[in-house]
């Protein structure tokens, strides 16, 4: 498929994937209304930052960043734009037929496409006369004037099928309305034309390279963002072959993918059948992915969180219980060096009381970063999750007895909890502060006589009475690396995965405190 990067017209990319409630698109004419800003975190090119980046965590870790962010900007360039096209392939139940020529509104997708996705309230009927649109020639105009834009597209801007956004009935005849009169006062004899003469095949996914894994596990990646290429892929290459990415973005995908498989499906195909599957897209679909995974008998390693809502959670239990323990959650500080060095040092034994408080800094999520979607639930969910999860391994899983939450004016949150064996957790979530180095967070376990602070996951501090116990140092990103080769070991030996227990208490906890932070939240717009 052919899409415009960085103004080049440019061929060979995978088609989107259509799902079963949506249309596949010809695009004849499209005009861009709006460049969309704040979709995605797109860090500031600054020698400046990348040094303190070097210095922290060292050059590998760094060029690995490097080179995926600059992946990314064909990604970055997003737009609201909308369009007169030729159905190509329909819904299940559709009121549009192939070979209809409508008029559409896209609120996410590059500056021009050859083929678009889209769902049928994005989609109207149009006079036939744009029927006579050439088939040869795409008629693209580019963003007229930044800074006079009508904003009637707003409510829809940035809006994704995955996103959990409901459109309401009334913005569907809203955006008809304006779209069919924009179409119909647009000079597209002004337009510049891109070459369609000789159409791509509609491919969703492109197959090459060799299958041959001698005695490696074979995997796929569902998800193929930066965290999977700077953390994940890195560290299973000794242990797993991986023979398969989705992620279903065509401008995300890197051109030259020496991958057995890529596709743009978000789905586990029906004939796909891998050792594991390493799940890190949108957290709502955590779950689902690792049902099937599950039920194909195959490993799931999924991303935090790995489920969204307690109906998810049933489901996945009830999954793990029947398909032997193949689930294996990303929570890398159970996976921390730092967790021995306490046990030791606060002379606990299993299961005794540690006591944890926390403050953590998240930087600040652009407006329509997919965080803020309704699918994706909320920061307790989203993020406070890791601490949460740390907290009850430290103290092997005992069980909440109470809870808490509350909000500041300024937006911080103030969550705590207590277990059965009487451990206590503070954590102060925020936003607030610099986001100098991404995340930041201050960690402090606590028993009677004995303190130990961790520091944004790299610095140890054991403190006794009368003096320190214990300094330790490492760069943070071992904790990933010793998380994902310590489950690729298990995966290649056919191992079993994370208990019950520990998934049903650490879900529990964080879904109580999530239901608290939102019925406080409510109570205070009320």
């Amino acid at each position: 498929m052919k899409i415009l990067v960085q103004n080049k017209w440019e061929d060979d990319y995978l088609d989107y994937f259509r799902s079963q409630k949506e249309y596949r698109i010809k695009v004849l004419a499209i005009k861009n209304l709006e460049k969309i800003g704040e979709v995605y975190i797109i860090r500031p090119k600054s020698l400046r930052m990348v040094w303190n980046y070097v210095r922290k965590y060292g050059p590998k870790a760094v060029y690995r960043k490097v080179i995926s962010r600059l992946s990314e900007e064909s990604r970055n360039n997003k737009y609201v734009s909308l369009g007169i096209g030729e159905i190509l392939e329909t819904e299940v139940n559709p009121r549009f037929n192939k070979g209809n020529i409508v008029a559409f509104i896209a609120p996410l997708h590059p500056a021009a496409i050859e083929r678009i996705t889209l769902p049928e309230n994005f989609i109207y009927s149009i006079d036939q006369k744009f029927a006579e649109f050439s088939k040869n020639k795409l008629a693209y105009i580019e963003v007229e004037d930044e800074k006079l834009q009508d904003g009637w597209w707003t409510k829809i801007k940035a809006w994704s099928i995955y996103s959990g956004i409901i459109i309401t009935k009334e913005t569907e005849n809203s955006l008809m309305e304006n779209v069919l009169k924009f179409v119909n006062q647009t000079d597209w004899s002004k337009a510049r034309f891109l070459d369609i003469s000789s159409p791509s095949s509609i491919k969703e996914f492109k197959i090459g390279g060799a299958k041959k894994f001698g005695a490696k596990k074979s995997a796929a990646l569902l998800g193929f963002g930066n965290y999977a290429k700077v953390q994940i892929l890195p560290n299973i290459k000794p242990y797993i072959k991986l023979f398969a990415v989705h992620e279903i973005d065509p401008t995300q995908i890197i051109r030259n993918l020496n991958v057995p498989l890529i596709d743009t499906s978000p789905n586990i195909r029906p004939e796909e059948k891998y050792d594991a599957y390493f799940i890190a897209g949108y957290h709502h679909t955590h779950t689902p992915l690792a049902l099937e995974a599950l039920k194909k008998g195959a490993y799931a390693v999924v991303e935090k969180p790995v489920a969204v809502d307690r109906e998810q959670l049933k489901s996945l239990l009830e999954a793990v219980e029947v398909n032997r323990r193949k689930l294996f959650i990303g929570f890398h500080k159970r996976y921390s060096i730092f967790n021995s060095f306490a046990f030791e040092d606060l002379g606990t034994k299993k299961g005794e009381a540690i006591s944890y408080h926390c403050i953590v800094h998240e930087p600040k999520y652009p407006k329509y970063f997919w965080y803020n979607w309704p699918n994706s639930k909320g920061p307790i969910i989203e993020n406070g999750c890791h601490w949460i999860d740390h907290f009850l391994f430290l103290n092997n899983y005992s069980k909440p007895v109470k809870s808490a939450v509350f909000i500041s004016k300024n937006g911080i949150i103030n969550a705590s909890a207590e277990l059965e064996n009487g451990a206590c957790f503070t954590m102060v979530l925020t936003g607030e502060g610099s986001d100098y180095m991404g995340v930041q967070d201050y960690v402090e376990l606590k028993t009677k006589d004995k303190t130990i602070k961790i520091i944004n996951d790299d610095t140890y501090i054991a403190e006794g009475k009368d003096k320190i116990i214990r300094k330790k140092n490492i760069n943070k990103m071992l904790n990933y690396k010793t998380m994902y080769q310590a489950i690729s070991k298990k995966i290649a030996k056919n191992e079993e995965g994370d208990g019950l227990n520990s998934l049903l208490v650490s879900s529990e906890l964080i879904f109580d405190l999530e239901d608290k932070f939102r019925d406080t939240l409510l109570a205070s717009t009320s």
